[in-house]
């Protein structure tokens, strides 16, 4: 009887396992309130997925109708800025609804595995603040109704502008219209923080009330407007400034490039006529030079060299490589001169080296600009100081930072020969040398802003084939590297009269992008870009799996599609927005030469197709693996797109209001 007892024990201890139910573990929220009244939420979401409800992903509400100190309402308005899931960017999608702003975070085609799952939300909230007459306050449904999972534990940490002390404050727990009081509250200040003590039930909320005295908003009674004026040129930032720039195009294992030493000479020759760097501090290494052995002894030399006022830039133009590890762990590693990229981990130099060279180095600023795809970057997630703060260029400007910012993830880099140059390296120059990165016109550009320009660049120059990724080391600081149009810029200029006062407006000022806001007198860096009118274009292809995804930006809500391939034949078909419909089905054509897309209930009959998919710019429409029929081009052709409107039977006979979309090409 003893031999089997263990066997039993582990089959009752598997068994409690599978069981234990899928909730939310950990709910933080970190909410900023800032002077132009705007929210920035940060937002960490710890779930337990066990493929049930969690299968995919998640659905975030937030509540954007709130009453007002005049008796009637504001509607909130919300924009996104980041969205990660266990630290790395994830597809979402923002739908608006009646009741407020649905997130719908996760890829059909992608299932969570079973375990925990962190997603970090971070997203702006306007007219959120009301004013009264004696108090100005913030009332908001912190994490909304719609959670049907309990939630273990609740911290929410609120945090006014500076000076502004809390004059009173309630909150309200429970399902809709309760008023619950499982909550402690501690203060200090201009700061609040808000704990659950018991576990919150399924479809459980809470809404705080803060106040403040007026006079701390732009808009509130007794706003002054009035701030100090702050010169600041180059010098007062940095004592000197050094340079490791590498460009490798003859390698002596690994494939050629063409245009990378054009790229590092490029650079090199900005850094010294534009942003005024010594040419003796610029350790230039290209080709033979750029062995392993002699780039890690110029990058200790300047790293150890440069002061506690001084900043570091690097740049690398080469190979990158990934090395996934079988825990699906990623470590990036950039390809010296004797490299070899089927080697990395034996012949190149890992991430890890780079941060250890960043943290060697006693320099206030350093930014490595890597043109190069791989991921495995060693960096954190930190929130960094907001553009609109007061005295923002001099907070940045004195705190430590190391920030990286790469051509791409794991797709190859793109070399394009009409530009001389890489596409990323392009926009680089077009940035920084053009002034173009200085999207809010105020003299400086730092590292995040420009890698926010060079994602938008480098994105539409490459036919959505390669993102940049940015981001800062771990122990990073809260800094920025800034570059400098010229010696003295005045920051910040906020004089505005008095009659002004109630027509400051933030919002996009770039009439290219989507969101462009005529009435907008500031600049928030909001500006979202893609085409406005319907349109597909191919991802990267795959030529020894033969997958390949289609991008479309659309601003309509599609219902169904139909298209045909020419040059290739359509092997397999799935995922992408089509499928996370959830009732969806792909038809290839007979003679794998097309396809179409339409909906069918579950139990066979027709449904109407009302605006199933919802639009957006990038998104992933399907995926496709191919097989090619010609050595030229592979064209995707007479494509239609249908919206809520048109009439698309299964049969493919009877279709009515189609949308009728460009064809594209690739060549083979």
């Amino acid at each position: 009887m003893y031999k089997t007892l263990p066997i039993l024990l582990l089959v009752v201890l598997f068994s409690n396992e599978q069981l234990e139910d899928e909730r939310i573990l950990n709910y933080k929220v970190d909410i900023e309130v800032l002077d132009d009244g705007r929210l920035y939420v940060i937002e960490e979401i710890t779930i337990l997925a066990q493929g049930e409800k969690f299968k995919r992903g998640i659905s975030r509400n937030v509540p954007t109708h709130y009453p007002n100190g005049s008796g009637g309402f504001n509607e909130v308005e919300m924009m996104i800025d980041e969205i990660l899931r266990n630290g790395k960017p994830e597809f979402h999608q923002l739908v608006k609804e009646p009741k407020g702003k649905v997130m719908y975070i996760g890829q059909a085609s992608v299932f969570l595995s079973p375990g925990e799952h962190t997603y970090t939300i971070k997203f702006w909230l306007s007219d959120q603040i009301s004013f009264f007459q004696d108090y100005d306050e913030l009332y908001y449904n912190v994490i909304g109704y719609g959670w049907e999972f309990p939630i273990d534990k609740v911290k929410i940490y609120i945090t006014l502008p500076e000076g502004a002390k809390i004059l009173q404050n309630a909150a309200y727990t429970g399902k809709s219209g309760e008023k619950g009081d499982n909550y402690s509250i501690k203060m200090k200040d201009n700061k609040i923080r808000y704990d659950n003590i018991h576990p919150f039930s399924h479809n459980t909320g809470i809404t705080i009330a803060v106040a403040w005295p007026k006079g701390f908003i732009i808009g509130s009674e007794n706003y002054n407007e009035e701030k100090q004026q702050i010169s600041i040129n180059r010098n007062d930032i940095y004592d000197d400034s050094w340079a490791v720039i590498i460009g490798i195009d003859k390698y002596q294992y690994s494939d050629p490039l063409n245009y990378a030493v054009k790229d590092a000479e490029a650079v090199k020759n900005m850094l010294i006529d534009k942003f005024d760097y010594p040419e003796e501090n610029i350790r230039y290494l290209t080709d033979e030079e750029a062995t392993l052995s002699n780039i890690k002894l110029n990058l200790g030399e300047v790293a150890t060299s440069a002061g506690e006022n001084d900043r570091i830039l690097v740049f690398y133009s080469g190979h990158g490589q990934t090395l996934i590890g079988t825990d699906n762990s990623e470590k990036g590693y950039i390809i010296p001169y004797e490299g070899k990229q089927d080697n990395p981990y034996a012949t190149g130099i890992a991430m890890d080296e780079i941060l250890t060279t960043s943290q060697i180095s006693k320099s206030k600023h350093m930014l490595f600009l890597m043109d190069a795809c791989y991921s495995g970057l060693m960096t954190e997630h930190v929130k960094g100081l907001q553009p609109q703060e007061e005295g923002y260029l001099t907070k940045v400007a004195n705190e430590q930072a190391r920030q990286i910012i790469t051509a791409g993830g794991n797709e190859p880099a793109i070399e394009g020969g009409r530009w001389n140059h890489s596409v990323f390296t392009k926009n680089l120059l077009s940035g920084l040398d053009d002034w173009d990165a200085d999207t809010d016109n105020d003299g400086f550009i730092t590292a995040d802003e420009l890698g926010t320009y060079l994602r938008k660049q480098v994105t539409e120059d490459s036919n959505n084939q390669q993102t940049p990724q940015k981001g800062r080391f771990m122990n990073s600081g809260t800094g920025e590297f800034v570059f400098f149009s010229d010696a003295t810029i005045t920051y910040p200029s906020t004089d505005v009269d008095e009659k002004d006062e109630d027509e400051i407006i933030y919002g996009c000022m770039d009439i290219e992008a989507n969101n462009y806001n005529p009435n907008a007198t500031n600049s928030d860096r909001s500006c979202q870009y893609g085409k406005v009118l319907t349109s597909l274009s191919f991802g990267y292809y795959d030529s020894v799996t033969g997958e390949i995804p289609i991008f479309i930006d659309t601003n309509e809500n599609l219902s169904g599609f139909m298209f045909d391939i020419s040059g290739a034949i359509i092997l397999k078909a799935w995922g992408g927005i089509a499928e996370s419909t959830g009732y969806g089905r792909i038809i290839i054509n007979d003679g794998q030469d097309g396809l179409y897309f339409f909906s069918y209930l579950p139990d066979g009959s027709k449904i109407e197709l009302d605006s199933l998919m919802p639009k957006g710019n990038n998104q992933i429409l399907i995926n496709l693996i191919i097989e090619t029929t010609s050595d030229e081009n592979v064209c995707i052709e007479d494509i239609y797109l249908f919206d809520g409107s048109s009439e698309f039977y299964d049969d493919g006979n009877i279709i009515s209001n189609p949308i009728k979309s460009a064809s594209f090409c690739f060549q083979t």
